[in-house]
């Protein structure tokens, strides 16, 4: 892990025109929570020890969005904090946007002479709670034409963008359809048939429509101990491979990750699993190991079995968890991953992986 020395975080304030200031060089601990669904993304910022003026302009809600950005490698220039145009470039291989996000509210807090402000944000929230449609498709309308009516709507009114989406039916509808409500309402309309199996987001000013078979990049992002890997994988029952590594923008949701399968290891169940065999569907090879001889390993049958491991070691990640503190130790990523062509439904274990 030898290019894994020297972090580069930046944390930029911005108006409704994208312009703003940069945070570059404070005491920052910052969380994003990033899952599988329409819900957005989730990013807690606690910056401390800002100058009162800057305070002032957070509270006073002259900036809207907020976007953190970390990896490694260094910041150029390392200043307390100086102004940014829109659209400034930072990009880099280990270095990238991690949240972007409308800001939801500021908060201001003292304890003794340390001061902090703790911002809460979303992504895409206002398009998520507020974008509405009134319109009208004529019979014949197919659901390409429902993401198009959609799309433009969002793009207009909110500046979203289109993403990616699954290839859709190309039924046409014998009858007309009107549209009066909330778009968030008819996008579950549309990814509702059980032939899609997708789900939808807004994610950096796109919509996203992901169905279980469609990922990011074929690139797998190769996933060890020099590459950022901390201890061993654990397959788990129910939240799939989970692992923790150090934090690479270059692993997102519904991208593709490397893991070498000797070196996952099986979680232990909880008391509530181990109690819930069911002798009507007969035992099933388990996680629980019981004895060990040499290579050796004895299971105790239950019903519930671990989560599939991947052959070829390749894993869809369906959910991270970000963690940061510009100060200390904490500089992680928590992945829930899922071998390819496994369907079943994951379920976060909490927060942050164990």
């Amino acid at each position: 892990m030898s290019h894994f020395w020297r972090r580069r975080f930046e944390l930029l304030l911005l108006d409704n025109s994208g312009s703003g200031i940069a945070l570059s060089d404070f005491s920052v601990d910052f969380s994003v929570t990033w899952s599988q669904g329409k819900t957005p993304r989730i990013a807690k910022i606690k910056i401390y020890n800002l100058r009162r003026d800057t305070v002032s302009r957070l509270l006073l809600r002259e900036f809207s969005r907020v976007q953190i950005s970390a990896g490694y490698f260094g910041l150029e220039p390392a200043g307390q904090v100086h102004e940014v145009v829109a659209d400034e470039n930072n990009g880099s291989s280990r270095f990238g946007t991690i949240f972007s996000g409308d800001i939801r509210i500021a908060i201001e807090g003292r304890s003794g002479t340390e001061s902090w402000v703790t911002i809460q944000a979303l992504d895409g929230f206002e398009a998520y709670s507020y974008a509405r449609i009134s319109a009208t498709l004529a019979k014949g309308y197919t659901d390409e034409n429902v993401y198009d009516l959609l799309q433009k709507k969002l793009e207009q009114d909110y500046g979203i963008l289109r993403g990616k989406t699954p290839t859709f039916r190309t039924t046409k509808y014998p009858r007309g359809k009107t549209f009066n409500g909330t778009i968030a309402t008819y996008l579950d309309e549309l990814v509702a048939p059980p032939d899609y199996k997708a789900t939808w987001q807004f994610l950096d000013g796109r919509l996203e429509i992901f169905n279980d078979a469609m990922i990011v990049d074929e690139m797998a992002v190769e996933l060890n101990r020099e590459t950022g890997l901390i201890g061993s994988p654990l397959r788990t029952t129910g939240s799939g491979i989970t692992a923790k590594c150090l934090i690479n923008p270059a692993i997102r949701l519904n991208g593709l990750v490397h893991i070498n399968q000797a070196s996952i290891a099986t979680q232990e169940l909880s008391d509530e699993t181990l109690l819930s065999t069911d002798k009507d569907v007969g035992y099933q090879q388990s996680g629980v190991m019981i004895d060990r001889a040499g290579d050796n390993q004895v299971y105790r049958g239950i019903a519930t079995s671990p989560d599939a491991i991947a052959t070829d070691g390749i894993y869809i990640v369906r959910g991270i968890t970000y963690s940061g503190n510009t100060r200390g130790s904490e500089w992680y990523m928590n992945l829930m991953c899922q071998a390819r062509g496994d369907t079943s439904k994951l379920k976060p274990q909490s927060a942050k992986a164990k």
